[in-house]
């Protein structure tokens, strides 16, 4: 399997700084998107030590994917424990949390695993088709999953972005585990929600088909949500695979 990645990251319109933060690690086969909260109480500061963490603590991608899976789950754990820490010992930053999402590739086993918490979103690009893997860890969503509230009404509802779940946040731990095999030429776009606040999923789609080099699909996308409005950062990264072996189903 063979990996090409991109990632970038813009302010956006409307904020005083960038508290997103991203990894790309083509040689770790290791990708992440991070979005602080909070910008009063140093959301910078923890998507920062979340991604550093992930960083620092995942290597090489393991021969088992469940070995891997127990490494991503626990540089995650250590990244919340962190932030709590470090909340309790800079009162200015109590409050502070992050989104995190992750993707790992296991070449030997043509496989990918996502880990997830958050909002920030993890997609897939295969035969023209984008399917967003990850589920929103919000209010809304759960209101949308209890059957209250219509996707669309989400969408644009004054909570969308409350979250339920986050590095940082002292509630009920709910870190997501999604693994699946790699296709020839799938590619894998993980954003902050800067990008799908503006843009709706037929939209991002549209960008991806229309360019095939990975930087012109980044600049695009986020030159897209600034022309929205750009309220809020706004960060891409995006991953294709090749050489994988395995092509897909055929519809």
């Amino acid at each position: 399997m063979k990996l090409e990645a991109h990632g970038a990251t813009d302010v956006g319109r409307q904020r005083s700084r960038n508290e997103d933060r991203f990894l790309v690690s083509v040689e770790r086969a290791l990708f992440a998107v991070a979005d602080g909260m909070g910008g009063h109480a140093a959301g910078d500061v923890a998507s920062r030590t979340a991604v550093e963490t992930v960083d620092r603590l995942v290597g090489a991608p393991a021969a088992a994917g469940a070995a891997r899976a127990t490494e991503l789950v626990g540089a995650t754990r250590a990244a919340h424990a962190a932030i709590l820490e470090d909340a309790e010992r800079t009162p200015e930053r109590a409050g502070m949390g992050t989104t995190l999402t992750v993707i790992t590739f296991l070449p030997a086993e043509r496989s990918r695993l996502i880990v997830h918490v958050g909002d920030s979103r993890a997609y897939l690009l295969r035969d023209g088709a984008l399917a967003q893997l990850t589920t929103d860890h919000t209010w809304v969503q759960r209101q949308v999953e209890a059957g209250k509230m219509s996707p669309r009404r989400a969408r644009v509802h004054p909570y969308s972005s409350v979250l339920t779940h986050a590095l940082g946040v002292p509630e009920e731990e709910r870190i997501d585990i999604l693994p699946d095999e790699v296709c020839e030429g799938d590619l894998y776009l993980l954003c902050s929600d800067g990008l799908t606040t503006v843009l709706d999923d037929a939209a991002v789609r549209a960008v991806l088909l229309e360019h095939g080099r990975l930087e012109t699909m980044a600049s695009e996308l986020i030159a897209a949500a600034n022309a929205g409005g750009g309220p809020d950062n706004i960060t891409v990264v995006l991953v294709r695979a090749t050489e994988v072996g395995v092509k897909p189903e055929a519809k």
